[in-house]
């Protein structure tokens, strides 16, 4: 994309108006690349939320989160995109001061904004955890997976800190490692997906074995809701009675 490797944020405003002119037309193929995949987010986190609710049911906090969540993503990096487009549109007719700032207000947000992929990953992680079932949706390892990613995407949260070294926008821990685990998650995720998609059909269109296993599990949800349905019955029990009015 022109920022591979990122500029250092230590650079000076001449040194940033330079790399603009120099790599000014793959700067802008990679931006115009980037807007277009970001349209791919949305349906990705759908599908997500459309699993993670077999597995919560009706009522899916957790998967409306992470849909939420999802949709935010793409719409975030919109924001360093158009900074940097601004950047690259015509860096040899502004102020140096000018170019760099741009440049910084699109670093800020790519590198130091995690939390919609913190919320999805721990939604993802959360839900898996909780379903039970003989055959779940996700299989346990995809919960633990997306923990370590959570964990590995908080650096960049470190980046307004600091202008060199491994925490600022261009070092390993902040960018580097931040960016390899978030490709990792994006293609395990998809991976998952698939399969549990894949799943879905096969019960969807299953034998009177694969009836049976369906009905096992649509009636281990329904105990649960059951249950959570009995627990606010008992909560509401409890609540002092309105006072009669005068």
């Amino acid at each position: 994309m022109g920022f591979i490797p990122p500029p250092s944020p230590s650079a000076s405003a001449e040194q940033i108006r330079e790399m603009y002119i120099a790599h000014q037309t793959r700067i802008r193929v990679g931006l115009i690349l980037t807007v277009v995949s970001c349209g791919l987010a949305f349906p990705w986190a759908v599908a997500i939320a459309v699993q993670m609710q077999r597995i919560e049911g009706r009522w899916s906090p957790m998967a409306l989160s992470q849909l939420i969540a999802g949709v935010a993503l793409p719409l975030l990096y919109i924001m360093p995109v158009m900074a940097w487009a601004s950047a690259a549109f015509r860096p040899d007719e502004r102020p140096a001061e000018l170019t760099r700032f741009a440049n910084d207000l699109g670093w800020f947000p790519f590198v130091g904004v995690g939390s919609p992929a913190f919320i999805q990953s721990i939604a993802i992680a959360i839900v898996t955890l909780r379903d039970i079932r003989p055959n779940p949706v996700f299989k346990r390892w995809v919960a633990y997976f997306n923990i370590w990613c959570v964990l590995l995407f908080f650096a960049g949260a470190l980046i307004y800190a600091f202008k060199s070294g491994p925490l600022a926008w261009n070092g390993v821990v902040a960018f580097w490692i931040p960016v390899v685990v978030f490709v990792a998650w994006i293609f395990v995720m998809t991976y998952v997906l698939l399969a549990a998609i894949n799943d879905q059909e096969d019960e969807l269109n299953a034998t009177p074995a694969g009836i049976v296993e369906f009905e096992s599990d649509l009636q281990h949800q329904v105990n649960r809701l059951s249950s959570e349905l009995e627990s606010i019955r008992q909560l509401m029990s409890r609540q002092p009675a309105p006072a009669q009015g005068s």
